[in-house]
């Protein structure tokens, strides 16, 4: 009889169990409504801390860290111990593989350990912690980060705790994914609209220094806030140089001391994608070097330098800068640069193909001298000119009798 009342008690004990565990279970799945209306990633971090609090009474220490690249990074902790008695510093950043938190991610598994001072792969923290629990925070099969409990006790945390942890894990994962893909759509939109603007502004545009300026600044827009400067050279046919045409926050009269040959560019203009220099490498090379020394202005910390092309000639070289820092750009920057070529070679055409019909329409076909129609814009922009300095204003004309 005894035994039977035992067994009785052992298995309400269990169902006891069981139901808190359930509570426990629905409570964690009721947090993806309140989640849901969270628009920042510090609001989710926080509402899900309240979480463990409220779940895991166990644990003494109770961090949140995201993956960024290689690494773990911490975003997010909570102590019942004493917060100077942590060594923060040797976990705010851990690499994937490292550690118990590096491990679960390498491997995408979640990870329960009764005593850490016997598993080789623990990073101390604190000398009192003796149990951990790791698990993984997942957004459709990406591991974008790991939830992490530990306790001063060891064996503080038991199998249920494991699928309660996993189960806020997915909760935090989904709520974060949702919010970054409402970001990314965000900004997406606001970048067409800007592009689109952009577009606009560089279709209506007459005069081809314009032209050229908007879009410098559009490209520094893109990489802001790597990007501080911009510039672009122009190539002369006349002079067979390359010569700079428009600068952006750099002073164009310094720069304009620079000439290039296409065989003092000749590393750039063989390219078929960006170039990525930083200053050392340009005082590295001598024509370089020596432009720089004659205009009396080092060069840019990094430069993305592209050719610009119309039917297969150079006829421009756009370049965005970051006038402090070497190694400020990558290769992606260069390609989000590359979105604005196929705009800029469209414009230049244009412009240019504007320019020839107004140098057509200005001089005479045989001898190459202007004619009456330039003379008539010429007269009348002198006339508005003078009207505004509010200077008196002459005409001699001269007749070359059989010209």
């Amino acid at each position: 009889m005894t035994a039977m009342r035992v067994g009785i008690a052992s298995f309400a004990a269990l169902a006891l169990d069981r139901t808190q565990h359930l509570q426990r279970l629905k409570s964690v799945y009721a947090l993806s409504e309140r989640l849901a209306k969270v628009d920042a990633v510090d609001a989710l971090l926080r509402q899900s801390m309240a979480v463990l609090t409220e779940h895991f009474p166990t644990f003494d220490y109770a961090g949140i860290s995201f993956v960024e690249g290689g690494e773990l990074v911490l975003q997010h902790w909570q102590t019942k111990l004493v917060a100077a008695e942590f060594t923060l510093s040797d976990f705010e950043r851990i690499p994937v593989g490292k550690g118990l938190l590096g491990w679960a991610v390498a491997h995408r598994c979640a990870v329960r350990v009764d005593d850490v001072q016997a598993d080789p792969r623990y990073i101390a923290g604190h000398k009192a912690i003796r149990a951990e629990l790791v698990t993984l925070i997942e957004d459709q099969d990406e591991v974008i980060g790991v939830l992490n409990l530990e306790s001063r006790h060891a064996s503080a945390f038991t199998q249920e705790d494991l699928e309660l942890s996993q189960a806020l894990g997915r909760q935090l994962g989904t709520a974060i994914g949702n919010l970054r893909r409402r970001g990314a759509l965000r900004d997406s939109l606001d970048e067409q609209e800007r592009f689109s603007a952009f577009l606009k502004r560089l279709n209506q545009v007459t005069e081809l220094d314009e032209a050229l300026r908007l879009t410098i600044e559009r490209g520094i827009e893109l990489l802001k806030p790597k990007a501080d400067a911009g510039c672009l050279l122009l190539w002369n046919e006349d002079k067979h140089l390359f010569e700079f045409a428009v600068a952006v926050t750099r002073d164009l009269s310094k720069l304009k001391a620079k000439r290039f040959s296409k065989d003092q560019l000749k590393s750039i203009l063989d390219q078929g994608r960006p170039v990525i220099m930083t200053r050392s490498q340009q005082l590295e090379d001598r024509t370089l070097k020596r432009l720089s020394r004659l205009s009396s202005e080092p060069p840019p910390g990094t430069t993305i330098t592209i050719p610009i092309r119309d039917g297969g000639q150079v006829v421009a070289i756009f370049n965005v800068n970051n006038m402090l820092t070497e190694g400020a750009f990558s290769q992606a920057d260069a390609d989000t640069l590359l979105t604005l070529v196929p705009e800029l070679e469209l414009a230049l055409h244009r412009l240019r193909d504007r320019e020839h019909l107004k140098r057509q329409a200005q001089r005479d076909s045989l001898t190459g001298v202007y004619n009456r129609h330039f003379l008539s814009e010429m007269v009348e922009a002198r006339k508005r000119a003078n009207q505004r300095a509010t200077h008196p204003v002459s005409l001699i004309m001269i007749d070359f009798v059989g010209f």
